[in-house]
């Protein structure tokens, strides 16, 4: 697990693996290794055993580390299983802000150039990745970044009005919205979200085509050739498909979506190249 206990992508990888669990006939556990955007875990699995047993929960942030350049990328040290779910990002202010829509929020962006202030889970995170979009989508709007270490802090910034609005996913945004310290303003997937259906998507609120879904997946060792590898394939779809398991995940704002494992493969190349040339594009922003 490239993530520290607690969070959306910790609780998520919690609930597969006690759905897993029955499937595969054995436990399945979770071993947090969190740092260096998920190098860490990615190496710790490369040298894993080739029996198949030691598995990376991988995520769109991968896509984006790999597409930085570096050698190796993390997912040049992973074989990918299967892809898993699913889920959205949202644009939320403090419950009292002054901002009920987006185009709000960007009119006062574009009045006061410089002065609004995001928060992201990190330089070159899917938050910061996403508001940079907005910004060039929106004509090379002008805000100031404050990067924290993940989207817990980052929600608990903007709820405190340490800043005027951030990128979050949904799953770290939703207890924080349901107590009436957040407002969301959009989300980004290409439809409304069922946790937040009163929520317009950045399609709706007049950006057509900013759709940012990140996904979670299962990948392995390339050596990995053992016992567990093709019954979890068979495993898979059935834990994702029980209703238990889905109505969870709806909880935590997130959906089943499972592809195996060359239609995995063949997104993550894709994007890939989409993310190596968004980088490129946006490259001067990375630094703010």
């Amino acid at each position: 697990m490239p993530a520290p206990p607690g969070g959306a992508l910790d609780i998520f990888a919690r609930l597969l693996a006690d759905a897993l669990g029955p499937a595969l006939g054995k436990p399945v556990l979770i071993d947090n290794r969190a740092g260096a955007g998920g190098l860490i875990a990615a190496r710790r699995v490369a040298e894993s055993a080739a029996d198949g047993h030691t598995l990376a929960c991988v995520h769109s942030g991968f896509v984006t580390l790999q597409a930085m350049g570096g050698s190796p990328g993390p997912l040049d040290l992973l074989r990918p299983l299967a892809k898993v779910s699913r889920t959205a990002l949202t644009l939320t202010v403090r419950a009292d802000a002054p901002y009920r829509s987006l185009q709000e929020l960007i009119a006062a962006a574009r009045g006061q150039p410089g002065r609004l202030s995001y928060a992201s889970g990190g330089i070159g995170s899917p938050s910061h990745l996403a508001t940079l979009r907005l910004a060039d989508s929106a004509a090379g709007l002008d805000w100031v970044h404050v990067p924290y270490k993940g989207g817990g802090e980052s929600d608990l910034a903007t709820a405190a009005g340490d800043v005027d609005f951030s990128f979050s996913p949904i799953g770290t945004a939703l207890p924080l919205l349901r107590r009436g310290r957040l407002r969301a303003l959009a989300v980004t997937s290409a439809q409304r979200w069922p946790a937040l259906p009163d929520v317009e998507t950045l399609t709706e609120a007049r950006f057509p085509g900013l759709v940012i879904e990140p996904w979670v997946g299962l990948a392995a060792a390339w050596h990995a050739s053992g016992p567990m590898v093709g019954p979890l394939g068979e495993a898979l779809p059935t834990a994702l498909a029980r209703p238990g398991f889905i109505a969870k995940m709806h909880s935590i704002g997130a959906l089943a979506d499972f592809a195996a494992a060359e239609p995995f493969a063949t997104q993550i190349t894709r994007e890939i190249k989409t993310e190596a040339a968004l980088l490129r594009r946006l490259g001067s922003g990375l630094r703010r």
